[in-house]
Protein backbone atom coordinates (compact mmCIF):
# COMPACT_ATOMS: atom_id res chain seq x y z
CA UNK A 1 0.00 0.00 0.00
CA UNK A 2 2.74 2.19 0.64
CA UNK A 3 4.81 2.13 -2.28
CA UNK A 4 1.17 2.52 -4.38
CA UNK A 5 1.09 5.41 -2.56
CA UNK A 6 4.26 6.78 -2.83
CA UNK A 7 3.81 6.30 -6.57
CA UNK A 8 0.38 8.10 -7.10
CA UNK A 9 1.79 11.09 -4.80
CA UNK A 10 4.77 10.94 -6.82
CA UNK A 11 3.15 11.66 -10.32
CA UNK A 12 0.40 13.79 -8.57
CA UNK A 13 3.22 16.11 -7.19
CA UNK A 14 5.28 16.10 -10.93
CA UNK A 15 2.28 17.13 -13.23
CA UNK A 16 1.17 20.00 -10.47
CA UNK A 17 4.56 20.86 -10.82
CA UNK A 18 4.22 20.84 -14.47
CA UNK A 19 1.09 22.65 -14.87
CA UNK A 20 2.76 25.22 -12.21
CA UNK A 21 5.82 25.80 -14.78
CA UNK A 22 2.66 26.31 -17.85
CA UNK A 23 0.99 28.93 -15.18
CA UNK A 24 3.36 30.84 -13.80
CA UNK A 25 6.55 31.23 -17.03
CA UNK A 26 9.87 33.27 -16.36
CA UNK A 27 9.60 36.84 -16.89
CA UNK A 28 11.86 38.45 -19.01
CA UNK A 29 14.91 39.81 -16.82
CA UNK A 30 15.78 42.63 -19.06
CA UNK A 31 13.26 46.06 -18.20
CA UNK A 32 10.92 46.46 -21.01
CA UNK A 33 11.96 50.58 -20.83
CA UNK A 34 8.33 52.72 -21.70
CA UNK A 35 6.75 55.81 -21.71
CA UNK A 36 3.94 56.09 -19.23
CA UNK A 37 0.74 56.14 -22.11
CA UNK A 38 3.19 52.58 -23.20
CA UNK A 39 3.21 51.34 -19.95
CA UNK A 40 -0.96 51.86 -19.58
CA UNK A 41 -1.29 49.92 -22.61
CA UNK A 42 0.81 46.82 -21.48
CA UNK A 43 -1.86 46.15 -18.86
CA UNK A 44 -4.34 44.48 -21.46
CA UNK A 45 -1.47 41.93 -22.41
CA UNK A 46 0.37 41.20 -19.45
CA UNK A 47 -0.01 39.92 -15.53
CA UNK A 48 3.49 40.81 -14.55
CA UNK A 49 6.45 42.69 -16.82
CA UNK A 50 9.66 44.40 -15.48
CA UNK A 51 9.51 47.79 -16.48
CA UNK A 52 11.64 51.41 -16.62
CA UNK A 53 8.58 53.68 -16.90
CA UNK A 54 9.74 57.47 -17.97
CA UNK A 55 7.35 58.81 -15.16
CA UNK A 56 7.21 61.29 -12.40
CA UNK A 57 5.15 60.04 -9.30
CA UNK A 58 2.42 62.33 -7.73
CA UNK A 59 4.17 61.93 -4.09
CA UNK A 60 0.57 64.33 -2.34
CA UNK A 61 -1.28 61.87 -3.42
CA UNK A 62 -0.46 58.93 -1.33
CA UNK A 63 -2.41 55.54 -0.21
CA UNK A 64 -1.12 54.32 2.81
CA UNK A 65 -1.32 50.79 3.94
CA UNK A 66 -4.15 50.31 6.34
CA UNK A 67 -3.78 49.94 10.32
CA UNK A 68 -6.85 46.55 9.68
CA UNK A 69 -8.18 43.93 7.44
CA UNK A 70 -10.30 46.18 5.55
CA UNK A 71 -10.28 48.71 4.25
CA UNK A 72 -6.78 47.51 2.96
CA UNK A 73 -5.82 51.08 2.61
CA UNK A 74 -5.87 54.28 4.25
CA UNK A 75 -5.80 58.30 2.82
CA UNK A 76 -4.05 59.45 5.80
CA UNK A 77 0.06 58.14 6.71
CA UNK A 78 -0.19 54.90 9.51
CA UNK A 79 2.49 55.80 11.55
CA UNK A 80 0.66 58.60 13.90
CA UNK A 81 -2.40 58.79 15.87
CA UNK A 82 -5.17 61.35 15.31
CA UNK A 83 -7.59 63.10 17.33
CA UNK A 84 -10.62 63.01 15.84
CA UNK A 85 -14.54 63.74 17.64
CA UNK A 86 -17.95 62.70 17.02
CA UNK A 87 -19.20 66.08 15.99
CA UNK A 88 -17.45 65.75 12.31
CA UNK A 89 -19.38 65.18 9.24
CA UNK A 90 -19.76 61.74 7.68
CA UNK A 91 -17.25 62.31 5.19
CA UNK A 92 -14.71 63.83 7.72
CA UNK A 93 -15.02 60.55 10.00
CA UNK A 94 -14.35 58.21 7.19
CA UNK A 95 -11.62 60.09 6.03
CA UNK A 96 -9.73 58.38 9.22
CA UNK A 97 -10.75 54.90 7.76
CA UNK A 98 -7.74 52.28 8.87
CA UNK A 99 -5.74 55.39 10.84
CA UNK A 100 -5.42 54.84 14.67
CA UNK A 101 -7.53 57.91 16.38
CA UNK A 102 -8.30 59.15 19.89
CA UNK A 103 -12.10 59.87 20.39
CA UNK A 104 -13.17 62.13 23.76
CA UNK A 105 -16.21 61.44 23.69
CA UNK A 106 -19.16 59.36 26.20
CA UNK A 107 -21.32 56.38 25.07
CA UNK A 108 -24.96 56.32 24.79
CA UNK A 109 -26.82 54.72 27.09
CA UNK A 110 -28.09 50.97 26.76
CA UNK A 111 -25.10 48.43 25.10
CA UNK A 112 -25.15 45.32 22.75
CA UNK A 113 -23.76 42.02 24.59
CA UNK A 114 -21.52 39.72 22.00
CA UNK A 115 -20.10 36.83 23.20
CA UNK A 116 -16.80 35.79 21.21
CA UNK A 117 -16.68 32.09 20.83
CA UNK A 118 -14.63 29.46 19.18
CA UNK A 119 -15.53 25.76 18.34
CA UNK A 120 -13.25 23.09 18.98
CA UNK A 121 -14.32 19.77 17.78
CA UNK A 122 -17.79 20.75 17.27
CA UNK A 123 -17.86 22.25 20.69
CA UNK A 124 -18.42 26.25 21.36
CA UNK A 125 -15.53 27.76 24.22
CA UNK A 126 -16.74 31.00 25.08
CA UNK A 127 -13.65 33.08 25.21
CA UNK A 128 -15.53 36.50 26.24
CA UNK A 129 -17.51 38.98 25.37
CA UNK A 130 -17.27 42.54 23.98
CA UNK A 131 -19.74 45.36 24.17
CA UNK A 132 -20.88 47.88 21.69
CA UNK A 133 -22.24 51.24 22.31
CA UNK A 134 -23.62 54.51 20.36
CA UNK A 135 -21.17 57.38 20.57
CA UNK A 136 -23.07 60.62 22.11
CA UNK A 137 -23.42 63.14 19.42
CA UNK A 138 -22.89 61.28 16.20
CA UNK A 139 -26.42 60.27 15.42
CA UNK A 140 -25.85 57.00 15.89
CA UNK A 141 -23.10 56.95 12.59
CA UNK A 142 -20.35 56.15 15.08
CA UNK A 143 -20.29 53.26 17.13
CA UNK A 144 -17.55 52.13 19.26
CA UNK A 145 -16.93 48.32 20.50
CA UNK A 146 -14.90 47.63 23.39
CA UNK A 147 -11.80 45.05 24.14
CA UNK A 148 -12.07 40.84 24.39
CA UNK A 149 -13.39 41.03 28.14
CA UNK A 150 -13.67 37.64 29.90
CA UNK A 151 -15.45 36.76 32.92
CA UNK A 152 -13.27 38.15 35.66
CA UNK A 153 -11.67 41.29 33.92
CA UNK A 154 -12.51 44.50 36.05
CA UNK A 155 -12.00 46.68 33.46
CA UNK A 156 -15.43 45.35 32.18
CA UNK A 157 -17.85 47.23 34.49
CA UNK A 158 -16.52 50.30 33.80
CA UNK A 159 -15.73 50.49 30.33
CA UNK A 160 -18.97 52.14 29.69
CA UNK A 161 -17.40 55.25 31.67
CA UNK A 162 -14.93 55.94 30.05
CA UNK A 163 -14.30 59.35 28.06
CA UNK A 164 -11.56 58.71 25.64
CA UNK A 165 -11.65 55.88 23.08
CA UNK A 166 -8.55 54.89 21.21
CA UNK A 167 -7.86 52.47 18.39
CA UNK A 168 -8.81 51.54 14.62
CA UNK A 169 -11.65 53.36 12.88
CA UNK A 170 -13.49 51.05 10.70
CA UNK A 171 -16.58 50.41 8.78
CA UNK A 172 -19.15 48.89 10.75
CA UNK A 173 -19.97 46.49 8.20
CA UNK A 174 -16.41 44.67 7.82
CA UNK A 175 -16.86 43.79 11.60
CA UNK A 176 -15.78 39.78 10.91
CA UNK A 177 -12.41 40.65 9.15
CA UNK A 178 -11.90 43.34 12.00
CA UNK A 179 -12.73 41.87 15.27
CA UNK A 180 -10.20 39.46 16.96
CA UNK A 181 -9.40 36.07 16.48
CA UNK A 182 -12.31 34.49 17.70
CA UNK A 183 -15.92 34.97 16.02
CA UNK A 184 -18.90 36.88 17.35
CA UNK A 185 -22.14 34.78 18.31
CA UNK A 186 -23.77 37.65 16.50
CA UNK A 187 -23.59 38.33 13.28
CA UNK A 188 -23.95 41.95 11.79
CA UNK A 189 -27.48 41.40 11.01
CA UNK A 190 -28.42 40.60 14.05
CA UNK A 191 -26.03 43.11 16.15
CA UNK A 192 -28.16 45.64 14.26
CA UNK A 193 -31.42 43.57 15.01
CA UNK A 194 -30.69 43.84 18.63
CA UNK A 195 -29.53 47.31 18.52
CA UNK A 196 -32.79 48.59 17.28
CA UNK A 197 -35.14 46.13 19.47
CA UNK A 198 -33.38 46.79 23.13
CA UNK A 199 -31.55 49.76 22.12
CA UNK A 200 -33.99 52.00 19.96
CA UNK A 201 -30.60 52.56 17.60
CA UNK A 202 -30.44 52.26 14.01
CA UNK A 203 -27.21 51.68 13.21
CA UNK A 204 -27.27 52.96 9.12
CA UNK A 205 -25.22 50.98 6.15
CA UNK A 206 -22.40 53.49 6.51
CA UNK A 207 -21.94 53.26 10.22
CA UNK A 208 -18.55 53.52 11.35
CA UNK A 209 -17.26 51.81 14.07
CA UNK A 210 -13.99 52.50 16.71
CA UNK A 211 -12.00 49.35 17.65
CA UNK A 212 -11.21 50.36 21.08
CA UNK A 213 -7.84 48.22 21.65
CA UNK A 214 -4.73 49.25 21.78
CA UNK A 215 -2.48 49.61 18.64
CA UNK A 216 0.51 49.75 17.33
CA UNK A 217 1.11 52.65 14.45
CA UNK A 218 2.64 51.28 11.38
CA UNK A 219 5.88 51.78 9.61
CA UNK A 220 3.28 54.26 7.06
CA UNK A 221 4.36 52.15 3.92
CA UNK A 222 2.34 53.60 0.84
CA UNK A 223 1.83 53.68 -2.93
CA UNK A 224 1.54 56.26 -5.04
CA UNK A 225 0.38 56.99 -8.94
CA UNK A 226 2.26 57.96 -11.95
CA UNK A 227 1.26 61.11 -13.11
CA UNK A 228 -0.44 60.94 -16.06
CA UNK A 229 -1.66 57.37 -16.23
CA UNK A 230 -4.91 57.88 -15.16
CA UNK A 231 -4.38 56.54 -11.73
CA UNK A 232 -3.96 52.82 -13.91
CA UNK A 233 -0.39 52.91 -12.27
CA UNK A 234 1.21 52.57 -8.85
CA UNK A 235 4.22 52.34 -7.45
CA UNK A 236 4.87 50.84 -3.90
CA UNK A 237 8.18 52.19 -2.48
CA UNK A 238 8.85 48.95 0.23
CA UNK A 239 11.15 49.17 2.33
CA UNK A 240 13.02 52.51 1.34
CA UNK A 241 12.75 55.87 2.88
CA UNK A 242 9.25 56.65 3.41
CA UNK A 243 9.87 60.04 3.84
CA UNK A 244 11.44 61.06 0.58
CA UNK A 245 12.23 58.07 -1.21
CA UNK A 246 15.43 58.97 -3.16
CA UNK A 247 13.73 57.67 -7.14
CA UNK A 248 10.78 59.58 -6.33
CA UNK A 249 11.88 62.46 -8.56
CA UNK A 250 14.45 60.55 -10.58
CA UNK A 251 12.05 60.72 -13.61
CA UNK A 252 11.87 57.13 -14.02
CA UNK A 253 10.95 54.28 -11.51
CA UNK A 254 12.09 50.43 -12.51
CA UNK A 255 10.36 47.27 -10.87
CA UNK A 256 8.42 44.81 -11.78
CA UNK A 257 4.41 45.43 -12.80
CA UNK A 258 1.79 43.27 -10.89
CA UNK A 259 -1.44 44.01 -13.28
CA UNK A 260 -4.70 43.66 -11.20
CA UNK A 261 -8.19 43.74 -12.34
CA UNK A 262 -10.13 46.50 -10.92
CA UNK A 263 -13.24 43.89 -9.61
CA UNK A 264 -11.58 42.71 -6.98
CA UNK A 265 -12.39 43.83 -2.92
CA UNK A 266 -9.01 45.05 -2.55
CA UNK A 267 -10.19 47.63 -5.84
CA UNK A 268 -12.61 48.34 -4.46
CA UNK A 269 -10.84 49.60 -1.38
CA UNK A 270 -8.33 51.35 -3.77
CA UNK A 271 -11.15 53.29 -4.88
CA UNK A 272 -12.40 54.13 -1.79
CA UNK A 273 -9.40 56.71 -1.15
CA UNK A 274 -8.66 57.56 -4.76
CA UNK A 275 -12.64 58.60 -5.53
CA UNK A 276 -13.11 57.34 -8.33
CA UNK A 277 -13.22 54.31 -10.39
CA UNK A 278 -10.07 52.59 -11.31
CA UNK A 279 -9.76 51.27 -15.34
CA UNK A 280 -10.42 47.42 -15.98
CA UNK A 281 -7.29 46.61 -14.89
CA UNK A 282 -4.39 48.90 -13.35
CA UNK A 283 -0.64 48.09 -12.53
CA UNK A 284 0.88 48.41 -9.58
CA UNK A 285 5.10 48.56 -9.43
CA UNK A 286 6.96 47.08 -6.83
CA UNK A 287 10.15 49.10 -7.45
CA UNK A 288 12.63 46.78 -5.09
CA UNK A 289 11.64 43.72 -7.15
CA UNK A 290 13.20 42.64 -10.09
CA UNK A 291 12.30 39.69 -12.89
CA UNK A 292 15.18 37.26 -11.49
CA UNK A 293 14.17 38.13 -8.14
CA UNK A 294 10.41 36.72 -9.01
CA UNK A 295 11.92 33.88 -11.20
CA UNK A 296 13.83 32.28 -8.39
CA UNK A 297 10.95 32.49 -5.73
CA UNK A 298 8.96 31.26 -8.08
CA UNK A 299 10.72 28.74 -9.90
CA UNK A 300 12.15 27.72 -6.12
CA UNK A 301 8.87 26.11 -4.85
CA UNK A 302 7.76 24.90 -7.94
CA UNK A 303 11.14 22.64 -8.65
CA UNK A 304 10.77 21.55 -4.90
CA UNK A 305 7.34 19.94 -5.49
CA UNK A 306 8.97 18.33 -8.70
CA UNK A 307 11.70 17.38 -7.04
CA UNK A 308 9.43 16.06 -4.26
CA UNK A 309 7.40 13.83 -6.39
CA UNK A 310 10.29 12.64 -8.35
CA UNK A 311 12.07 11.31 -5.36
CA UNK A 312 8.41 9.74 -4.14
CA UNK A 313 8.25 7.86 -7.57
CA UNK A 314 12.53 7.11 -6.96
CA UNK A 315 11.38 5.43 -3.51
CA UNK A 316 8.44 3.85 -5.23
CA UNK A 317 10.31 2.40 -7.71
CA UNK A 318 13.01 1.28 -4.99
CA UNK A 319 10.61 -0.61 -2.97
CA UNK A 320 8.76 -2.07 -6.25
CA UNK A 321 12.11 -3.69 -7.22
CA UNK A 322 12.66 -4.91 -3.50
CA UNK A 323 9.79 -6.15 -3.35
CA UNK A 324 10.12 -8.19 -6.67
CA UNK A 325 13.43 -9.57 -5.63
CA UNK A 326 12.00 -11.14 -2.35
CA UNK A 327 9.50 -13.20 -3.83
Amino acid sequence: MFRWGCLLLGFASIVMGIVGYAMHPSIATDASELTVTEAVNALHDHDRIFVTVAGRLDMKRRIYSSLCERPLFAGRPTDQVYEINASLTAAELQSYLGNHVQLPASLGPGEVLARVVTKEEGDESVRGERIFSPVVGSGGFLWAVSPLFDGGDPRRQHWGEKTEFSGVLTRFDDISENIGSYRLELNLKEIRRVAEEELSAKIPNDALLLIDDVVKTSSGHFRVPIIDSGDAIFVMPFYEDQTSPSWADAGSVQGLMWVWPSDTDSSADLEGVLGHELPERYGVIHHDETADDHNRKTTFGLKLFTGLGGGMLLVAMMLFLIRRKTR
